[in-house]
């Protein structure tokens, strides 16, 4: 992460899903540390199959400004209230989205950042 921060990249994504992807939180929290008392330094994304509150916080916890939504392992109720519990710590989510069904859905709750 130090070396994506110090060429000059805005963002930087880290899988922190440990079975699929072989991520954990404190690979997350690590770069966190390392790219913390940069000028300038990029926002960092927990990438992750997000479905709870609690994960939020914890996302915002370990360091990460920012965290993954996907729209297919969401329902809209639950997609909306992650979505405004990221904003109220100050976290604007990623909303993925892989159809024109969920686009929809994704601009419905209010999304900002759709990928």
């Amino acid at each position: 992460g130090f070396r994506y921060a110090v060429a000059g990249a805005s963002a930087i994504s880290c899988l922190t899903e440990p079975k699929w992807f072989k991520g954990t939180l404190q690979d997350m929290t690590d770069i966190r540390i390392a790219i913390d008392k940069l000028p300038n330094r990029p926002a960092l994304l927990r990438k992750d199959f997000i479905l709870s509150p609690y994960q939020v916080y914890e996302s915002r916890a370990a360091g990460a400004d920012s965290i993954l939504l996907i729209v297919s392992c969401l329902d809209k109720i639950t997609c909306k209230h992650l979505l405004e519990l990221s904003r109220s710590l100050n976290m604007e989510p990623l909303v993925e989205v892989n159809s024109a069904e969920e686009l929809k859905l994704a601009l419905e709750i209010g999304s900002k950042v759709i990928g």
